[in-house]
């Protein structure tokens, strides 16, 4: 039986979890896609200063959430934990794949990235491996804190057929919304899930009511919630409960080893937070 652990999104604060993170994810292959660049790593009270009285959104199409990253932590990180393929992309790289999203009308290129980048992210963190050498897949992001009173390879028995697991799903603003923090399922499930995604995006936003929506709401939960409905595949509340580690995160509980539960011991952020 072989695991594949992706990695992707921004690298933020995973160089202060990697250790719990390789503990949890307990004798898996990790394959990691990220940025050559940081995105909101920051605390509240920095956070707050530069959005001033900007919403979230309108500080997000500003681009002053994005800021420099150091990439030999990231590349001593990854050595630490026995990455075996990596990719560190650029929002040139970015840009170039969007290309293919050809009924995309973003209004911007910070739209876009807020959009369609952790998809794009989660997508090359797919493309690193031979799906066919692995029997199991599980994705989560960098600043996930995965948590679950089972442990790992009871979960991964636990896998049925067909079916993608993740931490939610729902309707929002007319739409479905599906938590990404933490995917997981057989290796052919990843298969069809991210089978023709380019054309299949393209498909989505040729609908005229998504299309409407792509100006406003339709971000990464609403994409990974529609590109699963256009799937045959189930769908199945995960056993694995993901907490977002910021640089905010009161370490009241140990991230040296996953004997205990961290279930209740962490602040747990608003879902519609990224």
């Amino acid at each position: 039986m072989k695991i594949a652990l992706l990695l992707s999104n921004h690298f933020r604060e995973f160089a202060e979890i990697q250790d719990y993170i390789k503990n949890f994810f307990s004798n898996v292959d990790i394959f990691a896609s990220t940025w050559d660049h940081d995105f909101e790593n920051f605390t509240k009270s920095e956070y707050n200063s530069l959005k001033g009285d900007m919403s979230k959104r309108e500080f997000r199409l500003s681009g002053k959430g994005y800021h420099s990253l150091d990439l030999e932590k990231v590349k001593r990180s990854f050595k630490d934990i026995n990455v075996k393929k990596y990719s560190i992309t650029t929002k040139e790289d970015y840009f170039y794949w969007l290309l293919n999203i050809k009924n995309s009308s973003t209004t911007s290129k910070n739209q876009a990235f807020t959009q369609y980048g952790e998809v794009f992210s989660k997508y090359n963190a797919f493309k690193l491996i031979n799906f066919k050498e692995y029997d199991y897949i599980f994705s989560t992001r960098f600043d996930i804190i995965p948590d679950s009173l089972n442990k790992f390879h009871d979960i991964v028995k636990n896998i049925k057929d067909g079916t993608l697991y993740t931490e939610h799903l729902r309707i929002v603003k007319g739409l479905p919304h599906i938590g990404n923090w933490i995917m997981y399922g057989k290796s052919e499930v990843f298969q069809e899930y991210y089978c023709n995604l380019e054309e299949r995006l393209d498909y989505l936003l040729s609908n005229p009511i998504i299309k409407e929506r792509e100006k406003e709401r339709f971000y990464f939960n609403n994409i990974t919630g529609s590109l699963l409905l256009g799937t045959n595949l189930r769908w199945k509340l995960s056993e694995i409960y993901p907490v977002r580690y910021t640089k905010d995160t009161e370490k009241i509980f140990s991230l040296k080893s996953n004997n205990t539960s961290i279930l209740g011991s962490a602040y747990i952020p608003d879902p519609h937070d990224v």
